[in-house]
Protein backbone atom coordinates (compact mmCIF):
# COMPACT_ATOMS: atom_id res chain seq x y z
CA UNK A 1 0.00 0.00 0.00
CA UNK A 2 1.44 3.28 -0.99
CA UNK A 3 -0.29 6.96 -0.50
CA UNK A 4 1.40 9.80 -1.23
CA UNK A 5 0.13 13.50 -0.41
CA UNK A 6 -0.92 14.56 -3.81
CA UNK A 7 -1.16 11.29 -5.62
CA UNK A 8 -4.57 9.93 -6.41
CA UNK A 9 -3.89 7.20 -9.32
CA UNK A 10 -1.82 6.47 -12.24
CA UNK A 11 -4.35 7.35 -15.20
CA UNK A 12 -2.44 9.42 -17.54
CA UNK A 13 -6.09 10.70 -18.92
CA UNK A 14 -4.83 12.07 -22.20
CA UNK A 15 -3.77 8.35 -23.51
CA UNK A 16 -6.97 6.76 -21.94
CA UNK A 17 -8.85 9.63 -23.39
CA UNK A 18 -10.84 9.59 -20.03
CA UNK A 19 -10.94 13.21 -19.85
CA UNK A 20 -13.01 13.14 -23.25
CA UNK A 21 -16.63 15.26 -23.02
CA UNK A 22 -19.39 12.72 -22.09
CA UNK A 23 -16.64 9.58 -22.61
CA UNK A 24 -18.20 6.49 -20.36
CA UNK A 25 -15.92 3.26 -20.25
CA UNK A 26 -16.71 0.10 -18.95
CA UNK A 27 -14.88 -0.74 -16.18
CA UNK A 28 -12.98 -4.33 -17.02
CA UNK A 29 -12.32 -2.73 -20.55
CA UNK A 30 -11.07 0.46 -19.13
CA UNK A 31 -9.10 -1.23 -15.99
CA UNK A 32 -7.61 -3.90 -18.95
CA UNK A 33 -6.59 0.03 -20.66
CA UNK A 34 -5.06 1.38 -17.57
CA UNK A 35 -2.76 -1.46 -16.54
CA UNK A 36 -1.71 -1.75 -20.55
CA UNK A 37 -0.58 1.96 -20.52
CA UNK A 38 0.18 2.64 -17.42
CA UNK A 39 3.29 0.68 -14.78
CA UNK A 40 0.86 -1.01 -13.13
CA UNK A 41 1.95 -4.38 -11.18
CA UNK A 42 -0.70 -5.43 -9.07
CA UNK A 43 -3.13 -6.62 -11.66
CA UNK A 44 -6.09 -5.92 -13.74
CA UNK A 45 -8.58 -7.54 -11.30
CA UNK A 46 -7.01 -5.05 -8.54
CA UNK A 47 -7.30 -1.98 -11.00
CA UNK A 48 -11.04 -3.30 -11.84
CA UNK A 49 -11.58 -2.80 -7.76
CA UNK A 50 -9.55 0.76 -7.37
CA UNK A 51 -11.98 2.07 -10.33
CA UNK A 52 -14.82 0.91 -8.37
CA UNK A 53 -13.13 2.10 -5.41
CA UNK A 54 -13.11 5.84 -7.14
CA UNK A 55 -16.54 6.13 -8.20
CA UNK A 56 -18.10 4.81 -4.38
CA UNK A 57 -20.28 7.22 -2.75
CA UNK A 58 -22.20 5.65 -0.08
CA UNK A 59 -21.71 7.27 3.63
CA UNK A 60 -17.89 6.51 4.81
CA UNK A 61 -16.61 6.07 1.21
CA UNK A 62 -15.44 9.18 -0.81
CA UNK A 63 -16.04 12.70 0.13
CA UNK A 64 -15.64 13.08 -3.45
CA UNK A 65 -15.57 11.04 -5.92
CA UNK A 66 -12.93 11.18 -8.92
CA UNK A 67 -15.06 9.28 -11.03
CA UNK A 68 -18.47 9.49 -11.42
CA UNK A 69 -20.17 6.06 -11.12
CA UNK A 70 -22.92 4.23 -13.51
CA UNK A 71 -24.34 1.35 -12.42
CA UNK A 72 -24.53 -0.43 -8.62
CA UNK A 73 -20.76 0.20 -7.25
CA UNK A 74 -21.51 -1.08 -3.67
CA UNK A 75 -23.59 0.49 -0.81
CA UNK A 76 -23.34 1.36 2.92
CA UNK A 77 -25.42 -2.32 3.19
CA UNK A 78 -22.00 -4.60 3.05
CA UNK A 79 -19.69 -1.42 2.56
CA UNK A 80 -19.48 -1.27 -1.03
CA UNK A 81 -18.34 -5.01 -1.40
CA UNK A 82 -22.43 -5.69 -2.47
CA UNK A 83 -20.97 -4.05 -6.39
CA UNK A 84 -21.95 -5.30 -9.23
CA UNK A 85 -19.29 -7.47 -12.02
CA UNK A 86 -16.97 -5.03 -13.79
CA UNK A 87 -18.07 -5.78 -16.64
CA UNK A 88 -21.84 -4.48 -15.79
CA UNK A 89 -20.20 -1.41 -14.10
CA UNK A 90 -19.54 1.77 -16.01
CA UNK A 91 -17.58 5.28 -15.28
CA UNK A 92 -16.82 8.56 -16.57
CA UNK A 93 -15.02 11.51 -14.83
CA UNK A 94 -16.51 13.42 -12.31
CA UNK A 95 -16.48 17.05 -13.48
CA UNK A 96 -15.29 18.26 -10.60
CA UNK A 97 -12.08 16.53 -10.91
CA UNK A 98 -10.69 18.61 -13.54
CA UNK A 99 -11.62 21.29 -10.45
CA UNK A 100 -8.84 19.49 -8.19
CA UNK A 101 -6.22 18.05 -11.13
CA UNK A 102 -6.22 21.30 -13.50
CA UNK A 103 -4.90 21.39 -16.84
CA UNK A 104 -2.23 23.93 -16.67
CA UNK A 105 -0.37 21.87 -14.33
CA UNK A 106 0.18 19.04 -17.30
CA UNK A 107 3.40 20.37 -17.80
CA UNK A 108 4.81 20.17 -14.75
CA UNK A 109 4.28 16.70 -14.10
CA UNK A 110 7.46 14.48 -14.32
CA UNK A 111 6.65 11.51 -16.07
CA UNK A 112 8.23 7.87 -15.42
CA UNK A 113 9.80 6.18 -18.61
CA UNK A 114 8.97 2.28 -19.08
CA UNK A 115 11.14 0.67 -21.80
CA UNK A 116 12.00 4.31 -23.26
CA UNK A 117 8.01 4.91 -23.35
CA UNK A 118 6.55 8.15 -21.18
CA UNK A 119 4.00 6.55 -18.93
CA UNK A 120 2.05 7.75 -16.37
CA UNK A 121 3.38 10.74 -13.66
CA UNK A 122 5.40 10.09 -10.65
CA UNK A 123 2.58 11.73 -8.55
CA UNK A 124 -0.07 14.29 -9.97
CA UNK A 125 -0.47 17.66 -8.55
CA UNK A 126 -3.98 18.18 -6.67
CA UNK A 127 -4.91 21.62 -5.47
CA UNK A 128 -6.13 20.05 -2.75
CA UNK A 129 -4.46 17.38 -0.45
CA UNK A 130 -6.80 13.84 -1.35
CA UNK A 131 -5.55 11.95 0.94
CA UNK A 132 -7.23 14.15 3.29
CA UNK A 133 -10.58 14.78 1.56
CA UNK A 134 -11.36 10.73 0.86
CA UNK A 135 -9.01 9.30 3.87
CA UNK A 136 -7.05 6.46 3.44
CA UNK A 137 -6.55 3.05 5.36
CA UNK A 138 -4.07 0.40 5.08
CA UNK A 139 -1.70 -1.23 6.73
CA UNK A 140 2.28 -2.60 5.12
CA UNK A 141 5.07 -4.14 6.55
CA UNK A 142 6.48 -1.85 9.78
CA UNK A 143 3.65 0.64 9.39
CA UNK A 144 0.02 1.69 8.77
CA UNK A 145 -1.97 4.30 7.67
CA UNK A 146 -5.55 5.41 9.08
CA UNK A 147 -6.55 8.74 7.68
CA UNK A 148 -10.50 9.49 8.30
CA UNK A 149 -11.99 11.70 6.08
CA UNK A 150 -12.46 15.72 5.99
CA UNK A 151 -15.01 17.78 4.15
CA UNK A 152 -13.24 19.42 1.31
CA UNK A 153 -14.86 22.67 2.54
CA UNK A 154 -13.35 22.81 5.75
CA UNK A 155 -9.45 21.50 3.50
CA UNK A 156 -9.87 24.50 1.48
CA UNK A 157 -11.12 27.03 4.31
CA UNK A 158 -8.20 25.77 5.70
CA UNK A 159 -5.62 26.70 3.03
CA UNK A 160 -7.47 29.71 2.75
CA UNK A 161 -6.09 31.07 6.18
CA UNK A 162 -2.70 29.96 5.06
CA UNK A 163 -2.47 31.74 1.43
CA UNK A 164 -4.23 34.81 2.44
CA UNK A 165 -2.78 35.17 6.54
CA UNK A 166 -4.82 34.71 9.54
CA UNK A 167 -7.45 37.52 9.70
CA UNK A 168 -7.53 39.86 12.75
CA UNK A 169 -9.88 37.92 15.14
CA UNK A 170 -7.63 34.63 14.09
CA UNK A 171 -4.27 33.75 15.02
CA UNK A 172 -1.58 31.87 13.23
CA UNK A 173 -2.41 28.55 14.63
CA UNK A 174 -6.09 29.24 14.21
CA UNK A 175 -5.83 26.11 11.48
CA UNK A 176 -8.10 23.54 12.71
CA UNK A 177 -9.72 20.20 11.03
CA UNK A 178 -11.89 18.18 12.22
CA UNK A 179 -13.30 14.72 10.57
CA UNK A 180 -16.24 14.34 8.55
CA UNK A 181 -18.22 12.65 6.12
CA UNK A 182 -20.27 13.12 2.64
CA UNK A 183 -24.39 12.38 3.92
CA UNK A 184 -23.24 11.38 7.32
CA UNK A 185 -26.34 12.23 9.94
CA UNK A 186 -24.53 11.73 13.13
CA UNK A 187 -22.14 13.57 14.52
CA UNK A 188 -18.11 13.85 14.66
CA UNK A 189 -16.03 15.06 17.74
CA UNK A 190 -12.30 15.35 17.73
CA UNK A 191 -10.49 15.45 21.34
CA UNK A 192 -6.70 15.50 22.83
CA UNK A 193 -6.23 13.65 26.00
CA UNK A 194 -2.61 12.72 27.58
CA UNK A 195 -2.94 9.08 27.51
CA UNK A 196 -4.39 8.55 23.72
CA UNK A 197 -3.71 11.61 22.39
CA UNK A 198 -5.88 13.24 19.31
CA UNK A 199 -9.32 10.89 19.36
CA UNK A 200 -12.01 11.39 16.94
CA UNK A 201 -15.18 10.52 18.19
CA UNK A 202 -18.17 9.01 15.93
CA UNK A 203 -21.86 9.16 16.70
CA UNK A 204 -24.99 7.60 15.46
CA UNK A 205 -28.53 8.66 15.50
CA UNK A 206 -30.64 6.72 17.97
CA UNK A 207 -34.27 8.13 19.34
CA UNK A 208 -37.28 6.92 21.75
CA UNK A 209 -40.15 6.73 19.89
CA UNK A 210 -42.26 5.50 22.68
CA UNK A 211 -41.00 3.44 26.57
CA UNK A 212 -40.10 0.41 24.35
CA UNK A 213 -39.21 1.34 21.31
CA UNK A 214 -36.22 3.13 19.37
CA UNK A 215 -35.14 4.34 16.20
CA UNK A 216 -31.76 3.70 15.06
CA UNK A 217 -31.27 6.08 11.64
CA UNK A 218 -27.47 6.56 11.90
CA UNK A 219 -24.74 4.07 12.25
CA UNK A 220 -20.76 5.55 12.60
CA UNK A 221 -18.77 4.99 8.91
CA UNK A 222 -16.89 2.02 8.30
CA UNK A 223 -19.51 -0.31 9.94
CA UNK A 224 -22.14 -1.73 7.37
CA UNK A 225 -26.00 -2.54 7.76
CA UNK A 226 -25.16 -6.16 7.54
CA UNK A 227 -22.60 -6.06 10.50
CA UNK A 228 -25.35 -3.85 12.84
CA UNK A 229 -28.43 -5.91 11.80
CA UNK A 230 -25.66 -9.03 13.18
CA UNK A 231 -25.16 -6.91 16.59
CA UNK A 232 -28.49 -6.38 17.30
CA UNK A 233 -29.35 -9.81 16.29
CA UNK A 234 -26.65 -10.80 19.31
CA UNK A 235 -28.93 -8.82 21.82
CA UNK A 236 -32.00 -11.08 21.45
CA UNK A 237 -33.51 -13.15 24.51
CA UNK A 238 -32.32 -16.67 22.43
CA UNK A 239 -29.17 -15.89 20.85
CA UNK A 240 -26.76 -18.07 21.16
CA UNK A 241 -23.68 -16.30 20.99
CA UNK A 242 -24.64 -13.94 23.85
CA UNK A 243 -21.63 -13.53 26.39
CA UNK A 244 -21.88 -12.15 30.21
CA UNK A 245 -19.65 -8.76 29.21
CA UNK A 246 -22.33 -8.08 26.32
CA UNK A 247 -25.41 -8.79 29.04
CA UNK A 248 -23.46 -6.14 31.22
CA UNK A 249 -22.76 -3.66 28.30
CA UNK A 250 -25.76 -4.16 26.41
CA UNK A 251 -29.70 -4.49 26.85
CA UNK A 252 -31.74 -7.36 25.92
CA UNK A 253 -34.29 -6.25 22.95
CA UNK A 254 -37.50 -8.23 22.63
CA UNK A 255 -37.48 -8.01 18.51
CA UNK A 256 -36.33 -5.66 16.03
CA UNK A 257 -37.26 -4.47 12.08
CA UNK A 258 -35.39 -3.17 9.40
CA UNK A 259 -37.24 -0.08 7.52
CA UNK A 260 -34.35 1.14 5.45
CA UNK A 261 -35.41 3.79 2.46
CA UNK A 262 -32.57 1.87 0.54
CA UNK A 263 -29.34 0.77 0.97
CA UNK A 264 -27.81 3.99 2.06
CA UNK A 265 -30.44 5.54 4.35
CA UNK A 266 -30.68 2.94 7.06
CA UNK A 267 -33.58 3.02 9.69
CA UNK A 268 -33.60 -0.20 12.33
CA UNK A 269 -36.78 -0.01 15.16
CA UNK A 270 -35.82 -1.54 17.96
CA UNK A 271 -38.32 -3.09 21.02
CA UNK A 272 -37.61 -3.81 24.31
CA UNK A 273 -39.19 -3.89 28.07
CA UNK A 274 -39.27 -1.15 30.21
CA UNK A 275 -36.46 -2.53 32.61
CA UNK A 276 -34.16 -2.75 29.45
CA UNK A 277 -35.12 0.49 28.34
CA UNK A 278 -34.19 1.96 32.15
CA UNK A 279 -31.09 0.41 31.79
CA UNK A 280 -30.28 2.11 27.83
CA UNK A 281 -30.62 5.43 29.44
CA UNK A 282 -28.73 5.20 32.15
CA UNK A 283 -25.93 3.94 30.00
CA UNK A 284 -27.27 6.67 27.11
CA UNK A 285 -28.97 5.37 24.52
CA UNK A 286 -25.84 5.80 21.96
CA UNK A 287 -23.41 3.88 23.82
CA UNK A 288 -25.78 0.88 24.72
CA UNK A 289 -26.57 0.85 21.22
CA UNK A 290 -23.33 0.56 20.01
CA UNK A 291 -23.19 3.61 18.00
CA UNK A 292 -20.29 4.90 19.42
CA UNK A 293 -16.53 4.62 17.26
CA UNK A 294 -13.18 5.74 18.77
CA UNK A 295 -10.29 5.89 16.58
CA UNK A 296 -7.09 7.80 16.85
CA UNK A 297 -6.23 10.07 14.34
CA UNK A 298 -2.80 10.37 15.04
CA UNK A 299 -1.83 6.96 12.40
CA UNK A 300 -1.16 9.56 9.26
CA UNK A 301 1.55 8.01 7.43
CA UNK A 302 1.86 9.11 3.93
CA UNK A 303 4.54 9.43 1.21
CA UNK A 304 5.70 12.64 0.69
CA UNK A 305 6.99 14.44 -2.58
CA UNK A 306 10.39 12.55 -2.25
CA UNK A 307 8.86 9.10 -2.46
CA UNK A 308 9.85 8.63 1.06
CA UNK A 309 7.82 7.67 4.15
CA UNK A 310 6.85 10.40 6.02
CA UNK A 311 4.51 10.10 9.76
CA UNK A 312 2.51 13.27 10.40
CA UNK A 313 1.17 14.22 14.23
CA UNK A 314 -1.98 15.43 13.09
CA UNK A 315 -3.66 16.46 9.56
CA UNK A 316 -3.39 19.95 10.15
CA UNK A 317 0.69 18.79 9.84
CA UNK A 318 0.07 17.39 6.87
CA UNK A 319 -1.92 20.37 5.45
CA UNK A 320 1.05 22.70 5.90
CA UNK A 321 3.25 19.93 4.18
CA UNK A 322 0.87 20.26 1.57
CA UNK A 323 0.88 23.73 1.36
CA UNK A 324 4.99 24.00 1.40
CA UNK A 325 5.26 21.35 -1.02
CA UNK A 326 2.56 22.67 -3.61
CA UNK A 327 2.82 26.55 -3.55
CA UNK A 328 6.47 26.42 -5.49
CA UNK A 329 4.29 24.57 -8.23
CA UNK A 330 2.64 27.92 -8.58
CA UNK A 331 5.30 30.18 -9.44
CA UNK A 332 6.36 27.22 -12.09
CA UNK A 333 2.79 27.38 -13.29
CA UNK A 334 3.35 31.09 -13.57
CA UNK A 335 6.27 30.67 -15.12
CA UNK A 336 5.21 28.10 -18.01
CA UNK A 337 2.37 30.47 -18.82
CA UNK A 338 4.00 33.46 -19.45
CA UNK A 339 6.80 31.07 -21.30
CA UNK A 340 3.35 30.23 -23.54
CA UNK A 341 2.17 33.36 -24.15
CA UNK A 342 5.76 34.87 -25.03
CA UNK A 343 5.61 32.32 -27.60
CA UNK A 344 2.41 32.69 -28.57
CA UNK A 345 3.35 36.60 -29.06
CA UNK A 346 6.30 35.68 -31.11
CA UNK A 347 3.97 33.84 -33.48
CA UNK A 348 1.55 35.95 -33.77
CA UNK A 349 4.52 38.98 -34.12
CA UNK A 350 5.87 36.27 -37.41
CA UNK A 351 2.38 35.51 -38.87
CA UNK A 352 2.23 39.55 -39.20
CA UNK A 353 5.64 39.93 -40.58
CA UNK A 354 4.97 37.01 -43.17
CA UNK A 355 1.88 37.95 -44.47
CA UNK A 356 3.14 41.56 -45.00
CA UNK A 357 6.05 40.38 -46.84
CA UNK A 358 4.24 37.89 -48.75
CA UNK A 359 1.85 40.90 -49.89
CA UNK A 360 4.71 43.12 -50.87
CA UNK A 361 6.42 40.30 -52.66
CA UNK A 362 9.64 40.21 -50.24
CA UNK A 363 9.35 35.96 -50.03
CA UNK A 364 7.71 33.82 -52.29
CA UNK A 365 6.46 30.39 -51.07
CA UNK A 366 9.28 28.33 -51.88
CA UNK A 367 10.44 25.19 -50.52
CA UNK A 368 10.79 24.68 -46.79
CA UNK A 369 14.36 24.93 -46.67
CA UNK A 370 15.04 27.82 -48.58
CA UNK A 371 11.62 29.50 -46.76
CA UNK A 372 13.19 28.56 -42.94
CA UNK A 373 16.77 30.08 -44.37
CA UNK A 374 14.46 33.70 -45.30
CA UNK A 375 13.26 33.18 -42.21
CA UNK A 376 16.33 33.26 -39.95
CA UNK A 377 17.84 36.36 -42.57
CA UNK A 378 14.86 38.82 -42.30
CA UNK A 379 15.30 38.35 -38.45
CA UNK A 380 11.99 36.18 -37.48
CA UNK A 381 12.47 34.92 -34.29
CA UNK A 382 12.12 30.59 -34.41
CA UNK A 383 9.66 29.38 -31.43
CA UNK A 384 11.54 26.38 -29.21
CA UNK A 385 9.71 23.05 -29.98
CA UNK A 386 8.17 24.01 -33.09
CA UNK A 387 9.53 21.50 -35.62
CA UNK A 388 12.91 21.50 -36.34
CA UNK A 389 13.38 24.84 -37.33
CA UNK A 390 10.88 26.40 -34.94
CA UNK A 391 8.84 27.84 -37.72
CA UNK A 392 6.72 25.17 -38.02
CA UNK A 393 3.73 27.86 -36.82
CA UNK A 394 4.43 29.66 -40.23
CA UNK A 395 5.63 26.89 -42.93
CA UNK A 396 1.93 24.88 -41.79
CA UNK A 397 -0.55 28.01 -42.14
CA UNK A 398 -3.34 27.04 -44.42
CA UNK A 399 -4.50 28.80 -47.45
CA UNK A 400 -6.99 30.95 -45.58
CA UNK A 401 -4.62 31.65 -43.46
CA UNK A 402 -1.67 33.38 -45.90
CA UNK A 403 -4.15 36.49 -46.57
CA UNK A 404 -3.47 39.71 -45.74
CA UNK A 405 -6.97 40.33 -44.53
CA UNK A 406 -5.94 37.95 -41.49
CA UNK A 407 -3.64 40.53 -40.40
CA UNK A 408 -6.42 42.56 -38.40
CA UNK A 409 -7.60 40.07 -36.34
CA UNK A 410 -4.14 38.97 -35.63
CA UNK A 411 -3.27 42.81 -34.25
CA UNK A 412 -6.00 42.58 -32.36
CA UNK A 413 -5.51 39.04 -30.97
CA UNK A 414 -1.70 40.52 -29.87
CA UNK A 415 -3.11 43.55 -28.30
CA UNK A 416 -5.25 40.86 -25.76
CA UNK A 417 -2.58 38.73 -25.28
CA UNK A 418 -0.28 41.41 -23.85
CA UNK A 419 -2.78 42.68 -21.80
CA UNK A 420 -3.32 38.70 -20.27
CA UNK A 421 0.61 38.75 -20.40
CA UNK A 422 0.95 41.91 -18.14
CA UNK A 423 -1.91 40.80 -15.98
CA UNK A 424 0.01 37.40 -15.05
CA UNK A 425 3.09 38.76 -14.86
CA UNK A 426 1.30 41.14 -11.90
CA UNK A 427 -0.30 38.09 -10.17
CA UNK A 428 1.26 36.78 -7.21
CA UNK A 429 1.35 32.52 -6.78
CA UNK A 430 -0.55 32.75 -3.81
CA UNK A 431 -3.57 34.43 -5.90
CA UNK A 432 -3.19 31.37 -8.75
CA UNK A 433 -4.11 29.38 -6.01
CA UNK A 434 -6.72 31.27 -4.57
CA UNK A 435 -8.69 31.38 -7.85
CA UNK A 436 -8.44 27.67 -8.12
CA UNK A 437 -9.48 27.10 -4.71
CA UNK A 438 -12.49 29.71 -5.11
CA UNK A 439 -13.41 27.74 -8.38
CA UNK A 440 -13.17 24.34 -6.95
CA UNK A 441 -15.73 25.86 -4.17
CA UNK A 442 -17.83 26.96 -6.22
CA UNK A 443 -18.24 24.32 -8.29
CA UNK A 444 -18.49 22.07 -5.65
CA UNK A 445 -21.51 23.84 -4.56
CA UNK A 446 -22.96 23.11 -7.80
CA UNK A 447 -22.41 19.80 -7.63
CA UNK A 448 -24.97 16.81 -6.39
CA UNK A 449 -22.48 14.67 -4.42
CA UNK A 450 -25.29 12.49 -2.78
CA UNK A 451 -25.02 8.69 -2.41
CA UNK A 452 -26.35 6.88 -5.10
CA UNK A 453 -29.63 5.19 -3.97
CA UNK A 454 -30.39 1.09 -4.24
CA UNK A 455 -33.64 0.17 -2.81
CA UNK A 456 -33.32 -3.08 -0.09
CA UNK A 457 -36.16 -5.70 0.77
CA UNK A 458 -37.94 -4.63 4.45
CA UNK A 459 -36.95 -7.46 6.45
CA UNK A 460 -37.53 -8.73 10.46
CA UNK A 461 -35.45 -10.20 13.41
CA UNK A 462 -37.27 -11.39 16.33
CA UNK A 463 -36.56 -13.85 19.11
CA UNK A 464 -38.02 -17.25 18.61
CA UNK A 465 -41.47 -16.53 19.83
CA UNK A 466 -41.62 -14.14 16.37
CA UNK A 467 -43.11 -10.89 17.31
CA UNK A 468 -42.94 -8.71 13.84
CA UNK A 469 -46.58 -7.36 14.01
CA UNK A 470 -45.96 -5.47 17.55
CA UNK A 471 -45.22 -2.39 15.62
CA UNK A 472 -48.47 -3.00 13.03
CA UNK A 473 -46.45 -2.23 10.48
Amino acid sequence: MKHKLCKTHTIKDEELNLAGENTIHEVDEFAGDVVSKTVYRHGRSSMEGTIIGMAQTFVGSNNVNLLKPRGQFGSRYEGGKDHSRAHYLFVELNDITKFIFRDDDKDLLEYLEEDGMLVQPKWYLPVVPMSLVNGTAGIARGWASNIPNYHMNDVINALFKLLRGPTIAEDSNSISLKPGYRGFKGRVEKSTDNDHGINCTIYGCATEISDTVIEINEIPPGRTIVEYKSFLQSLLPDASNRSEYSKMKYPTIECFQELHEDANNLRFRVSLDKGNMMFARKRGLLEAFNLVSRMPVETLNLLDEMQQLRQFLNAEETLTAFYDMRLPYYAARKAKLLERMSNDMTRIDNTIMYLEALDKGEIKQINRKKLIAKFTEKGYKAIPNDGDSGFDHLINLSCDELDIECVPNLVAEREGLHQRMEEMQKTRDTDLWIKDLEELQQKLAETDMEPQKRKVERTSASSASDKRTRFGL
